[in-house]
């Protein structure tokens, strides 16, 4: 299908209450909306890179800068007939996933409408139900955690992904095992440790080797 017109927008949009990650503490969150058009369709896509480059590289200026100057000009007025074709035109962006990203999922959304199918029968899924966990973020005391994961739980959640920050970290994960012996966590430290974290954490044996 031959790609129209790609509308790149950027959003700013305040949160209900601070998000605190190992990055950042947010009142804010930044997202990047794509409208992509072809053949009389029209899409919308999203990628959120974080507003301060602490996660990675990538951050909101940069990946908004990236799709509409260099990505978005070499899609445009072409003929793309599948995801891969999509990145094959813009692999001459080194890195940027969530550039990439913002067009891929554009693209996938619109191929679908296309189709006249459901996007995830356009991905070759057969199944119409998603099993979601809950995502909890650094918070103000453990005991304020541990209400949020029960209520989680009651309300029939089947996993948590707590967030892992220096400061929050090991007692945190240590409480919460402790209150929530069988139940699935995942932990999300969001690129806030190194190896030199791991060494200096682990208890000292009083040897040496050589």
């Amino acid at each position: 299908m031959k790609i129209e017109a790609i509308d790149i927008y950027w959003a700013k949009l305040p949160l209900a209450f601070v998000w605190k990650t190992s990055y950042a503490d947010q009142h804010y969150t930044d997202t990047l909306l794509v409208r992509m058009e072809a053949g009389g369709h029209y899409a919308w896509g999203e990628s959120c890179p974080p507003y301060i480059p602490g996660y990675s590289a990538e951050h909101t200026a940069a990946t908004f800068a990236t799709l509409r100057e260099h990505m978005g000009p070499q899609v445009i007025g072409q003929d793309v007939e599948s995801a891969q074709d999509l990145l094959d035109r813009i692999a001459f962006v080194k890195g940027n996933q969530f550039a990439r990203a913002a067009l891929e999922i554009t693209w996938w959304v619109l191929d679908a409408k296309r189709q006249g199918v459901p996007l995830h029968v356009a991905l070759g899924s057969t199944a119409d139900r998603v099993a979601v966990g809950a995502d909890f973020g650094v918070q103000d005391s453990l005991d304020l955690l541990m209400e949020k994961i029960q209520g989680a739980i009651d309300q029939g959640f089947p996993r948590i992904k707590l967030k892992f920050r220096p400061g929050w970290d090991l007692p945190m994960i240590e409480a919460v095992r402790a209150t929530f012996p069988r139940f699935t966590f995942h932990i999300d430290c969001n690129a806030a440790y190194t190896l030199a974290d791991l060494f200096s954490s682990a208890p000292s044996t009083g040897t040496t080797s050589r």
